[in-house]
């Protein structure tokens, strides 16, 4: 078991980098859909939260 870590250290390393990125990326756009800013709607070119899609999409709710 420990020989399998060894060899495959780099590729385990690498993996756990993307995905604490990705779990932070998520937590991310939680905590902004949470304060009512945009996370990105598809009518948002620059994640800016007075867009028109955004504000399309808050009325929705």
């Amino acid at each position: 078991m420990l020989e399998y870590i060894i060899n495959n250290l780099g590729t385990i390393v690498v993996s756990l980098i993307v995905l604490a990125l990705l779990v932070l990326a998520v937590v991310r756009i939680r905590r902004q859909r949470k304060q009512g800013g945009c996370a990105g709607c598809p009518g948002c070119s620059d994640g800016n939260m007075y867009c028109g899609g955004c504000e399309l999409n808050q009325q929705k709710k």
